[in-house]
């Protein structure tokens, strides 16, 4: 990508769910919209914790945007570092109920695609730039699970494939406040995974 080049970064994020509620994913979208990276402009948008309207809005929200750039973010409360997924599976499997009471059972997310499909985002220079170099807190992960993060970590990487675009999901762990208020001792401030967060964009764009 030329990074002289006008540009669109779409960072799609979940809100609040369950006992959750101060999610840092929700936080980063909201502090990132509409700032510039390295000359790309950031489009941030929510989504909430429930398969049927994260299925609609993700794809109503690509077909909007239409990025060179697309990145999920969700929570993942036992984290202690923010983690760059690699892959995502066509398969879910819910062990707790989304926010409107549905309970995936290994029902597939999209019934015409792949099962598994990689990251198009990066990976080794992202790792190289922001954690050999920078010393942040990231790692790569191959853990993103089969609830409502791998949904939209799919239906990202899958939009990227298609579309010969830029796509993939982190996850993050908790922030100070939110490990503060109900008691968790994994966290990392709010400063830190932005900075974390901007690296990957960035990275992604040089690339």
């Amino acid at each position: 990508m030329n990074p002289m080049k006008t540009c669109r970064i779409l960072l799609m994020g979940y809100m609040n769910f369950s006992k959750y509620l101060w999610n840092p994913a929700e936080l980063i979208i909201e502090r990132l919209d509409s700032s510039e990276i390295e000359g790309c402009k950031v489009i941030g948008r929510k989504l909430p914790v429930s398969l049927n309207d994260v299925k609609k809005l993700v794809r109503e929200y690509l077909k909007e945007v239409d990025p060179e750039i697309a990145v999920g973010i969700g929570l993942n409360p036992v984290l202690k570092n923010v983690t760059l997924e690699l892959a995502s599976s066509n398969v879910i499997s819910f062990g707790v109920p989304d926010e409107k009471g549905f309970k995936a059972s290994f029902d597939l997310i999209d019934g015409n695609k792949v099962k598994v499909i990689k990251t198009s985002l990066p990976v080794s220079r992202i790792i190289k730039a922001c954690v050999i170099k920078r010393n942040l807190p990231l790692k790569p992960s191959i853990g993103i699970g089969s609830y409502l993060c791998n949904v939209l970590g799919y239906l990202t990487m899958s939009w990227a494939k298609d579309n010969r675009r830029y796509g993939g999901f982190i996850h993050v762990p908790p922030h100070t406040d939110l490990a503060m208020k109900i008691g968790l001792n994994n966290f990392l401030s709010m400063g830190e995974m932005l900075e974390i967060v901007k690296c990957i964009l960035e990275e992604t764009i040089k690339s």
